[in-house]
């Protein structure tokens, strides 16, 4: 489901010279999301075409060690050069996935290039889109450093399982008589996302 909603927003939001940011704190879950994203990406398309959308051309990219074998999927290091992200922005919505370690040293570096740094509204480097996987399992301080990378119009998108830490794992879900966190759905307004 989060490879499927990255790209909708992508469809909406992105276009080609764009850097989609995605953190999580494993590199499991990096690598499983951006994977997902490459193996769904050519149905998403087919689909988009059907409604008239055109999805941008995606390059996928995960920050630091990649230990997969997806084709699709290149590593960028955390520390890279400015050359090496334009080329893979150049067509394309680059998507570039890692831990927040790596995603905030990825960003620091790219902003430390002055000109590199130019090409962002604002004058520095910041994200449309920041996807955040297993949201649960972040720490606030994770969650500030790399939200930061976010432009003050660009959309954060959480993902998680909300039962996945300690305490909630401990509860005693199936006796618990509180509603689900479905239940809360419908009360919250979800504006339309802006098409650029």
């Amino acid at each position: 489901m989060t490879a499927l909603a990255t790209m909708a927003r992508v469809l909406a939001r992105c276009g080609p010279g764009d850097i989609v940011l995605v953190a999580a704190n494993t590199h499991t879950a990096v690598e499983t999301l951006l994977e997902r994203i490459a193996d769904r990406q050519d149905a998403f398309r087919d689909a988009a075409a059907e409604a008239g959308l055109e999805l941008p051309t995606l390059a996928l990219a995960k920050i630091g060690d990649y230990r997969g074998a997806h084709a699709v999927v290149e590593t960028l290091r955390d520390r890279p050069s400015a050359k090496e992200v334009d080329a893979m922005r150049a067509d394309a919505v680059l998507i570039a996935g890692g831990t927040t370690n790596g995603v905030i040293k990825f960003v620091n570096t790219l902003d430390s290039k002055k000109r590199f740094r130019a090409t962002f509204e604002g004058g520095c480097v910041q994200t449309r889109l920041l996807v955040i996987d297993e949201a649960s399992m972040m720490v606030a301080a994770h969650f500030i450093g790399v939200v930061t990378a976010l432009a003050e119009d660009g959309e954060l998108l959480m993902a998680g399982d909300h039962r996945q830490l300690t305490p909630i794992i401990a509860h005693d879900w199936e006796h618990d008589d509180r509603p689900p966190a479905q239940y809360y759905l419908s009360l919250i307004h979800i504006s339309e996302p802006t098409r650029r």
